[in-house]
């Protein structure tokens, strides 16, 4: 899955080399116009609450702003050093996932991702990847299939733009923000795990397909059968 990784590796250390290379795949001009414009817009949105810094009984308001500017920095370090954050962030909710799981049912479930990712035989699944565990297993499925790949994609380009202005780059902050914050107030385990790994201010980057996963498994409890029918969801769609 570097895929993810190495796009979003070029896009930290420099995002208008980063969109040179991404343009083939962007379909209109417009379209990265528009985001283009949309990224400005954010940005001056907010450069505008730091406003907040010079008003008497803001500064909870200001000190939010700024830490979220500096967890967004430390977000991009990892992009440069982890070998996929993609892969990692998925992973992350994964493991939460499954931690409820008997030994049985996460062998069972293991192999049956395992005959799917790589078509090995049911009874040498686990002997073989016996270092993997079900989590890194069921990421890998979910990065796999076509609806996560696509948008996932689609959000790295959109968030790429080949005109680089201050302005510009303070709206990806913005996005950023935005969606952790949301991430935070829906599912709050999630986001401190990813807070956790300095991922938390990345997540608008999967917010899209992820948001639909998470909502598919959080309908009910934590149990085999529930992620059964994901691992089956993901297999239709690869």
């Amino acid at each position: 899955m570097s895929y993810y990784s190495d796009a979003l590796k070029l896009q930290a250390r420099a995002e208008s080399d980063l969109a040179s290379r991404l343009d083939r795949a962007v379909s209109a001009v417009g379209e990265s116009l528009y985001e283009m414009a949309n990224d400005t817009l954010a940005g001056i949105e907010r450069a505008s609450w730091l406003s907040s810094c010079f008003i008497p009984g803001k500064s909870a308001v200001c000190a939010e702003i700024k830490h979220e500017d500096v967890r967004y920095i430390l977000s991009k370090k990892e992009t440069l050093t982890r070998p996929d954050v993609v892969l990692d962030m998925v992973e992350i909710w994964c493991k939460r996932k499954v931690d409820q799981l008997t030994d049985k049912d996460e062998r069972s479930l293991l192999v049956k991702i395992a005959r799917h990712l790589v078509g090995i035989a049911a009874d040498k699944a686990t002997d073989n990847l016996g270092n993997y565990t079900l989590a890194y297993f069921l990421a890998l499925l979910v990065l796999s299939s076509r609806d996560f790949k696509e948008a996932t994609m689609k959000s790295i380009i959109k968030n790429s733009g080949y005109i680089v202005s201050a302005a510009g780059v303070y709206g990806k902050v913005q996005k950023a923000a935005l969606a952790a914050r949301k991430l935070k107030i829906l599912h709050p385990d999630y986001y401190w795990d990813l807070y956790k790994n300095n991922l938390e201010m990345l997540y608008y980057i999967i917010e899209e397909p992820m948001s639909k996963i998470i909502n598919l498994l959080d309908s009910g409890s934590d149990n085999a059968e529930e992620i059964t029918f994901l691992i089956n969801d993901l297999v239709r769609k690869a």
